[in-house]
Order: C-alpha cells, then structure tokens, then sequence
C-alpha cells in the first residue's frame, strides 16, 4: 500500500512538473498571432515553435510561467552616414534583422508583460498601438526608431508603473556633406553628426506624462515637441515627475528658452540631455542647483553665454554653440574632479590650456576641435619639464581619445607617447572605453572625402581609440615609440611640419585602421613592415619627401590602386608626379648587370688560377711516387685523349 501511495505521488509530481513547465497555452498562441503578422527576413523568430513558449528567443516568463517580458528590439540596425551628396549611404551588411510588418492586438493580451521592447524594428506608417494602453503592469516599454507615426495624445495616460519610456524617433548619424578638401587645406563645419528621422512622432503637450510619476527614464528625442513649446509652460507637466534620472530631448524642435524653473523640481535627475534644439539664450546659471546632474548636453542648440560650475558633472558636452564664451583658466581654477569626458569644440574659448587642467584626472575623452586655442600645452598636465605637447601622459591614464586637431601647437611630438597606458592595448568588445561611434574629425573628415567610398565608414564606426595632431605645426620625428600604442585604431599627425622618416616600429600597431601622414616633410623609404599592417583600411602618405618604391603586399596593394595615398611625392618611384619606375629600375638593371660582368671574369680567373695550382699539385705527387704508376697515369691519359679525338672526327 505504501509503495502504491508513493507510486501515485511520484506520477502526480511529474505530471504537474510537466505541466507547468510549459508557458500559458492562451499567451502561447497569442505570440504566434503576433508573430504571424511580421516579417522575419533574418529567421530571428525561428525558435518560436514547440509548446514551450518561455524558452523561445526573446520570450521571458515568471516562476509562475507567465510571459513577463517581450524583448525583440532589432540587435543590429543598419549603420548610415550622410555623404557629401547629403544622401544616406548604409554601411555594407548582411540580410536586415529588422521586423517588418504591424502590430497584432494579440500581444496586448499578455496581461502579465512588464517589459517591451521593439526598437529599431520597422513598423513603416503605422500608429501607435491603442492596446498599449491596457497594459498596465508595463515598467519597460522601448519603441525607438521602429518608424511609428503619429500624434502622441493619451496612448500612455493609463501607464502608471512605467519606469523607462523610449519613443524616440530620430537618432545621430555621421555627416560629411558640409566637410570641403582641396590639396592645400581642409574647411571644416562646426558639426558632423545631423538627425534621422526613423518615424514621425509629435506631442501638442506633454499632458499625457502628468500621471506617470514612476518614469525613471524618458527619451522622446526626434519627437516633434515645436507646438508644446510655444507655450511658457510646456515643461510643467515635466516638474512632476520627480523620480526622473535621465531626460533625453534631443532633436525635439524646441523653440523656448531651458525650462530651468521647471527642471529644477527633478532633484534627482542624473541625465538631461537636450542637444540640437533652439533654445533661447543665455544658459540659465540655476543649472548649477541640480546638484545631482552627471551628465549635460545641450549641443548644436544656438546657446550663448558661460557654462555654469557643476563640480559633479562626469560628461559635459557644450560644443558647437558659437556664443558660448568658455575661458579655459577661470573655468578650471576650481576643479572639475569626477569629469570624464568634455566637449567644446567650435566655443568661444579664452586662453590657453591652463596648469590646473591637470587637476582633471578623471578624464578619458576631450574634444577641443576649431577652438583656436593658442599657447602650448601646459608641462604639468603630463608631469613634464618642457615641450608644447608633453612628453609622458601618464597622469591621464583613461585618456582613449586625444583630439587637437586644428589648433596652433608646436614643436615635437613626445617621445614618450607610450605613456598613453590607455592605447597599449586594443581593448575587447567587452570592455570598449570611448566613444564607438563619437566620429572625431580625424575619423571623419579627410577620410571620406579624399576616397568618396563609402566602405571607410566601416573603419570610422569601430574607432573606440585615436589620436588626432593634424593642422598644427609640429615639428620634428615620429618618435619610434609611438609603436607600443598596439591599441590604437587611427592616427592622424596631417598637414604638420614633421620632416622624419616613418619608423618601422610602426608595424608593432596591429590594431591600427586608418593612418593619415599626409601633407609633411617626410623622408626616405616607406617602410615595408607597413605592408604588415592587416588591419589597415585606409592610408594617406600624400604630399611628402619621400624616395625608393611603394612597398607591395598583397593587402597593401589595394588600399591605394589609384595612387592617391601617394601623390606628390616626386622621389616615389611609382607615385603620381613621381620618379619614372620603369627607367630607374632599367638603370638599376644596367648598373646590376655592368656589375655581374666583373664579378664573373674575377670569378673565372680565380677559378683558373686554382684549377692550375691543382693540376700542378696532382703532378708534383705523381713525379714523387713510382715510376710504374706515372706510366699507367700516362697511358690512361693517351687512351681518353684517343677516344675524343675519333668520337669528334665521327661526327
């Protein structure tokens, strides 16, 4: 009876174990009505059959085996740029993983779902969900970029347990088309990144926030807010949310001055970022109260006036606002401990780079490009004695990106350049420091244009290192340890003054992408290593001194098949303007073979002298032996003699 009873439970744990390891059958076919509305073209559904829907891809459900979270946001969107044309060019790809198609009512029947996430998925013209609105025990729901259009009105009133709220319909993409170059000189724009729009999302007001007072996050940039601003009030219902730690309102078209009185009320808010919009000036100097703020943006916004002290701060990005008034020795008299990266290009900057600068340790990324800061690079920066770029950068052991390009620096390059600990070693994708996709100038600019192909934008998007000295006048060599920088994706030292050769430590760069030498005084033979150099994608040795002929590699040989890297150099042999190859290598061939000539006849002659020396030798030994063997050595010799005479008369 006991082993029946034990039986019987035994059978009954098992069978419950398999029924409740499969997900709800009703949510289960609800995902595969949701399903067969889209289109899959890279197969990323493709597990979605069997009866266990929690094991499906991107399908996550609770102990109760509930589905809790829906998350298919598009894992790799297309990669764009904006060329000279100001036509989008896609970088090159395999089959779009982005989901096409509408939106089934059936996933809004999933009454347990917490998180939702479709971005960068392509939803083409449709309108946003009205089922959304039941969905109650949402805390995630990210839409971005999926190419919704519509009206935000009420969709999200009933959210109340949102956290996180992405609706964003625009994001930056790399722009070259203001970018000009000729062979003397680069004209540069005061932005290189412009918005695309992937949807068309407005907002008359921001009412429909007024009750989600859980928002953690909210990111509405691209979202066309020019009718809300209109109204002094349009950021009212933004002072409610007093939870908030990130807002994103880039691109929004806000015409109005930063609501700063409203803004002042989210005393927890960690992240605004409000690039590119029009806000009335000045920058309001209340900022410096939102003593939690980490990172600031506000971009491209037509912004004047000076950049308030918030000593807390890790991010500042203030660039390309022309007004903005950024004196470099008042600004860092007191100290900005935490920040780690810092954009003010195209500012008005005063001054030169002060010695408290180097008070800012924290530092890993700063964009000073079209500053015309003057003056030298402070010693105690680097812990330095001299020299206008310093010798050891040690101090700024984070420092990934260096970008002074298009100042008035002088003097060497430092020897020491190793130093940078940051750039000697190529980071994992685990673990990428820097902007991936910031597109420095040095990334950027000549890049592009001088090929007008569209594959370097492969390069530019996974440049997470570099270093950017060109349009300056420096002076001097490369210095032989810029080869222990084995981390370092692109360099670029332009349009200087520097009158070395290249060092042949430079094939110790094994990460090295994009290497733009061009427009110097550099001399004599490019280096073969160079041809070592898989990784590279883009060369540019232009417009320098340099002699002998372009090495040949089988790589190496199709990054310049027009000879465009190695115009202007009238001692190349083989460059454009250059040296004739095929007459010095004739002459060379003469000279080789004038040469050989010689060495022949002294080679015949000693050949001679030694063959007599030997025969004398053989006949010495053979007069000092006996008499009878010198008559056999005679006879055999007649006999051989005798044989060749009648084999030549035969013939």
């Amino acid at each position: 009876m006991k082993h029946h009873t034990f039986v019987s439970l035994l059978f009954f744990f098992l069978f419950s174990l398999s029924v409740v390891t499969c997900c709800r059958e009703n949510e289960r076919e609800a995902l595969l009505n949701f399903k067969s509305f889209l289109e899959d073209p890279s197969n990323r559904l493709s597990s979605w059959q069997g009866p266990n829907c929690c094991s499906w891809h991107g399908i996550y459900c609770s102990k109760s085996w509930h589905v809790v979270a829906v998350n298919l946001g598009n894992p790799a969107p297309a990669r764009v740029i904006l060329n000279g044309n100001k036509e989008l060019v896609a970088m090159p790809t395999s089959i779009s993983s982005a989901l096409k198609g509408k939106i089934s009512s059936s996933l809004f029947t999933l009454s347990h779902l917490r998180f939702l996430d479709l971005s960068f998925n392509n939803f083409t013209s449709s309108k946003i969900p009205s089922g959304l609105s039941n969905m109650t025990y949402l805390t995630h729901l990210n839409l971005s970029n999926a190419m919704f259009e519509d009206s935000i009105v009420a969709q999200f009133a009933n959210l109340t347990s949102l956290r996180v709220l992405d609706l964003s319909c625009s994001y930056e993409v790399p722009d070259v088309s203001s970018i000009s170059y000729n062979l003397t000189s680069v004209k540069l724009s005061d932005s290189w990144h412009s918005f695309i729009h992937r949807g068309s999302l407005s907002s008359s007001n921001l009412n429909w926030l007024e009750g989600l007072h859980n928002l953690r996050e909210l990111r509405l940039s691209g979202v066309d807010l020019s009718e809300a601003s209109q109204s002094n009030k349009w950021a009212e219902t933004l002072s409610l949310l007093s939870n908030l730690r990130s807002l994103y309102l880039l691109n929004c078209r806000i015409l109005s001055a930063i609501p700063i009185n409203h803004l002042l009320n989210l005393t927890h808010l960690s992240s605004l970022r409000m690039d590119s919009n029009v806000f009335t000036p000045p920058i309001p100097n209340q900022l410096a109260n939102l003593s939690s703020l980490l990172i600031f943006g506000i971009k491209h916004s037509h912004l004047a006036g000076s950049v308030p002290y918030l000593p807390q701060l890790k991010e500042l990005y203030v660039g390309s606002n022309h007004d903005i008034s950024i004196n470099l020795n008042s600004m860092f008299a007191v100290p900005w401990p935490r920040l780690e990266r810092l954009d003010i290009q195209f500012t008005r900057v005063f001054g030169s780079i002060p010695t408290s600068f180097s008070n800012t340790t924290s530092l890993v990324y700063f964009v000073a490009d079209g500053c015309a800061i003057q003056g030298s690079i402070p010693p105690s920066i680097m812990n330095m004695t001299s020299g206008s770029i310093p010798e050891e950068i040690t101090k700024l052991e984070k420092l990934q990106v260096m970008d002074f390009s298009n100042n008035k620096l002088s003097g060497p390059i430092p020897e020491k350049i190793d130093g940078m600990k940051m750039l000697t070693s190529r980071p994992t994708d685990g673990n990428l420091l820097g902007y991936a996709v910031s597109l420095l100038i040095a990334g950027v600019e000549l890049d592009i244009v001088t090929k007008g192909r569209s594959y370097q934008l492969v390069a530019v998007y996974t440049y997470v290192s570099g270093i950017d000295l060109s349009c300056n006048t420096l002076t001097g060599n490369i210095p032989q340890e810029i080869g222990q920088l084995h981390g370092l994706y692109m360099l670029n030292l332009s349009h200087n003054g520097l009158s070395s050769e290249i060092p042949r430590s430079i094939a110790e760069m094994r990460g090295l992408e994009s290497l733009d030498f061009s427009f110097n005084h550099l001399r004599g033979e490019i280096p073969r290593s160079l041809t070592l150099l898989d990784s590279l994608s883009y060369l540019n040795l232009s417009y320098n001194n340099f002699s002998g002929e372009i090495p040949r590699g089988m790589h190496f040989d199709t990054l310049s098949a027009d000879g465009s890297a190695y115009i202007g150099n009238k001692f190349l042999c083989g460059a454009p303007g250059g040296m004739n190859c095929n007459k010095s290598v004739s002459s060379s061939i003469e000279k080789f073979d004038a040469e050989d000539s010689r060495l022949e006849i002294l080679f015949y002659g000693v050949v001679g002298i030694g063959y007599g020396v030997g025969i004398s030798g053989f006949f010495m030994i053979l007069n000092l032996m006996k008499e009878k063997w010198r008559v056999s050595y005679s006879r055999a010799i007649d006999k051989i003699v005798m044989r060749i005479i009648q084999c030549l008369c035969k013939s």
